[in-house]
């Protein structure tokens, strides 16, 4: 799992799961007691392309009109899976339907996608 020294995409997580949630708990466990974690230190940018939609980018990102339009809130898992290039990364989503438009982009760098939810990734 990689996570980022700011604490950006783990309080993305805690932020959307419930707090007494199963998921919630085993995340937690998880993060105690793992030791397979990859730290990375992700950069917003002070400015973006002209052409991105919302405020997020990172100096990681490359400049593409795929990440233009994609997610604010989720483009930081996107410049953590290129600070880690060398490690071959994998983005695993499990219920975000809009992660579908940039499988194939992912494929290109060399960034793997996994769909935890099979019916997720039907419309792809």
């Amino acid at each position: 799992m990689v996570v980022d020294y700011d604490y950006e995409i783990l309080r993305e997580y805690f932020r959307k799961l419930p707090v007494y949630s199963a998921v919630h708990r085993l995340l937690t466990e998880f993060l105690k007691t793992n030791r397979v974690l990859v730290w990375c230190k992700i950069n917003r940018s002070r400015s973006s392309p002209s052409e991105v939609i919302g405020e997020s980018w990172y100096n990681e990102l490359p400049a593409n009109e795929t990440l233009f339009e994609f997610d604010n809130a989720d483009r930081k898992f996107v410049a953590a899976a290129f600070a880690v290039l060398a490690d071959a990364p994998n983005i695993v989503n499990a219920t975000d339907t809009d992660w579908c438009s940039l499988r194939g982009f992912l494929s290109q760098h060399g960034i793997g996608y996994i769909d935890l939810c099979e019916a997720c990734g039907k419309n792809c």
